[in-house]
């Protein structure tokens, strides 16, 4: 899930989980459950440089959670994006990616890593 309304779509069907800033901030990763007992794993993580969640369920609850996703985001107007939109956003806001813009014959600080280091 990624955009400004990923929290308030994410946050109507997780339990007992609070994602505000202060109690799962950006990198963060927990288990949890969603729809009243499905496990899951939760990680506060951007490929699109957007705020964004990853959420991970047993395959057999796959489906059944996406749909729920979906309606739980259909007053903010969600709609699904593939991995190519994700990777325009990406190099908008300066993501690299190894094997696209990185590689192991550049220093990290020839990349423009120096956050990260």
């Amino acid at each position: 899930m990624a955009g400004p309304r990923a929290r308030a779509t994410l946050q109507k069907i997780v339990d007992d989980v609070e994602l505000n800033d202060a109690t799962f901030p950006f990198l963060a990763a927990r288990e949890i459950s969603v729809l009243n007992g499905v496990p899951a794993r939760l990680f506060r993580i951007s490929f699109s440089g957007e705020h964004a969640y990853e959420l991970s369920v047993p395959a057999d609850y796959g489906n059944g959670v996406a749909r729920v996703l979906m309606q739980a985001g259909e007053e903010f107007g969600i709609r699904p994006f593939g991995i190519k939109a994700m990777l325009a956003l990406a190099v908008e806001k300066s993501y690299r990616l190894v094997g696209r813009e990185l590689s192991i014959e550049y220093a990290a600080f020839e990349s423009g890593l120096d956050r990260s280091v």
